[in-house]
């Protein structure tokens, strides 16, 4: 470092400096799943509540997101009614059948990612009208295994990505 005369050197150093740690900044964050877009899907807990919305709004039209589970993650019917317009016992939980065994739980009153580690899928919501929901031709081999309640107007349903 020779001939470190002048204040355009120091300046040049900061700059430097500074773009190597917004850098490592981003692969930490990246790595943490804390910038969306960069870290994975959104957080499916969210991504139900907006689909469902969506999907009510928008009768018998599929809403799809791109989700990260982590950490067993449950949707509860509940948190949905308390965003959306639809009634807890109006929405219904559907698993693929192309996801492996036992990762995902489903009842009439939540999902549930039942491991500790990531796995990306896609979450599907799709609501009928005040008649009835019918499932057939509805998703990407929606789920052939779905049990859903008489008074289920919604279903949201969970997919391989």
């Amino acid at each position: 470092m020779y001939n470190e005369k002048g204040q355009a050197f120091s300046v040049f150093n900061l700059l430097i400096a500074a773009v190597v740690s917004l850098a490592i900044l981003g692969l930490l964050m990246s790595i943490m799943g804390g910038i969306g877009g960069i870290g994975g899907g959104t957080a499916p807990d969210k991504a139900a509540k907006n689909l469902i919305e969506d999907a009510f709004n928008s009768d018998f039209q599929e809403q799809y997101d791109d989700v990260t589970f982590t950490d067993k993650i449950k949707i509860r019917a509940v948190a949905l009614e308390a965003s959306s317009s639809i009634l807890a016992e109006e929405v219904g939980f559907c698993i693929s059948d192309e996801l492996p065994e036992g990762l995902f739980e489903a009842n009439d009153s939540y999902l549930e990612y039942t491991k500790d580690t990531k796995y990306d899928a896609k979450l599907m919501a799709y609501c009928g009208n005040s008649d009835g929901l019918s499932l057939d031709g509805v998703g990407e081999d929606l789920i052939s295994s779905c049990d859903l309640g008489e008074n289920v107007r919604c279903v949201i349903g969970v997919f391989r990505k």
